[in-house]
C-alpha cells in the first residue's frame, strides 16, 4: 500500500496545480455514467442558470482586485437580501410591529432562499409597503437605495407620504452640483 501511494505521490505532486480540475474532470465523468440525465439540454441549461450570478459576482470582483481595490461584502449583501426578504414576509404573516425599519436593500439580489431575484427598481414598491406594516403607530421608515438611476414609485411616495431626505444624508465630499449623491433616501412616519 504504501509503495503504491510512493509512486502515485510524483504524479500528484506534478499536477497539483491542476488538482481541482482533474477532481472536477472526475466528477462530470461519474456523473455522465451514474446519471444519464446529467448530459441532457435542460440539465446544462439548468446548471447554467444556477451558476450565473455567482459568475457575474466573481467576474465583477475579478475586476475589483485587479483594480488594487478589495470588496468581501458582496457575498454577505446576496446572502443577506434573500434571508431579509423571507423574514419580511413572515413578520407581514406574524403581524409584527416595530419603531424604527431601516431598508437599505442591494440593488440586485440573487439568492436561493428566494423564488425571484431582488430588483430594487421593480421590487421596492411590495418591499417598502410591507415594511410599512410592520410600523407601528408613530413609528418612523427609513429607505435607501444605492441605484442611482432608482426613481420612487410615485402612487408609493404619496400613499405612504414618503419625504425624500438624500440631501440631508449625503456627507458634504459627495455633495456636488448638478450630480447625484452616492445614494437617495426616503423617510416615512406612519
Amino acid at each position: 500500500m504504501k509503495a503504491r501511494f510512493s509512486q502515485l505521490k510524483p504524479l500528484l505532486h506534478r499536477s497539483g496545480h491542476w488538482m481541482l480540475e482533474l477532481v472536477l474532470l472526475l466528477l462530470v465523468v461519474v456523473l455522465a455514467v451514474k446519471a444519464p440525465g446529467f448530459f441532457t439540454a435542460d440539465n446544462l441549461l439548468n446548471v447554467l442558470r444556477n451558476v450565473s450570478i455567482q459568475g457575474v459576482i466573481a467576474l465583477g470582483m475579478t475586476l475589483v482586485i485587479v483594480a488594487g481595490e478589495i470588496d468581501l461584502s458582496v457575498g454577505s449583501a446576496v446572502a443577506f437580501a434573500g434571508c431579509l426578504l423571507a423574514w419580511l414576509v413572515q413578520a407581514v404573516a406574524d403581524r409584527e410591529r416595530y419603531e424604527v425599519i431601516v431598508i437599505d436593500p442591494p440593488s440586485f439580489s440573487n439568492s436561493k432562499k428566494m423564488a425571484d431575484v431582488l430588483d430594487v427598481q421593480r421590487d421596492h414598491i411590495d418591499m417598502v409597503s410591507q415594511c410599512h406594516q410592520l410600523l407601528a403607530d408613530g413609528g418612523e421608515l427609513f429607505f435607501s437605495t444605492n441605484l442611482r438611476s432608482f426613481e420612487i414609485d410615485a402612487a408609493l411616495a404619496q400613499r405612504l407620504a414618503l419625504r425624500e431626505i438624500t440631501k440631508q444624508t449625503v456627507p458634504e465630499d459627495f455633495q456636488r452640483p448638478g450630480r447625484r449623491g452616492p445614494h437617495r433616501a426616503w423617510h416615512a412616519v406612519k
